[in-house]
């Protein structure tokens, strides 16, 4: 097997856990959120903010690294437009993922707050919460065109 296919593999795979993690992680919370009970909110949250740690940072380096790999290899100018779409998606996206896990993070310690002080939610859990739906629909959006991209390789948009 050559490096290119290796490397295809890698950011193949990559991004099918990336896209997985996010959809899995998004009926995760929403779940919790719609049982409206803190500790499954906190639960939840903590568990969310876990798998982007473990599952979607370690795959979107992944991504980056392999893309600019294979892009490379195959001798394609990253002025190409699809290449350079992607990649301003993937950055949009990536920057909404912060944004996100930052939320998450604020979520979490929110509501484990008012779970251990037996104290009814604090509006502004539901404010993060929100912002966090909010932000993901561009995300998903993001990496929808993205994986159309790869697929299509349109030569003009």
């Amino acid at each position: 097997m050559s490096w290119f296919n290796i490397l295809l593999c890698f950011h193949i795979f990559s991004a099918t856990i990336l896209f997985a993690s996010g959809i899995i992680t998004a009926i995760v919370m929403v779940e919790a959120f719609i049982r409206r009970h803190p500790h499954d909110m906190a639960h939840s949250a903590q568990r969310v903010v876990k798998a982007d740690w473990y599952m979607t940072l370690p795959c979107s380096i992944i991504q980056s690294i392999t893309g600019i790999w294979l892009v490379h290899l195959m001798g394609i100018p990253f002025s190409t437009c699809w290449v350079l779409w992607a990649i301003i998606l993937y950055s949009i996206s990536m920057i909404l993922w912060v944004i996100v896990v930052q939320l998450q993070i604020h979520i979490a310690s929110l509501t484990q707050r008012c779970w251990n002080n037996k104290t009814p939610l604090s509006p502004v859990v539901w404010k993060y919460f929100w912002w966090w739906v909010a932000l993901g629909w561009p995300t998903l959006l993001c990496f929808m065109a993205i994986f159309w991209l790869m697929v299509a390789r349109p030569v003009s948009l």
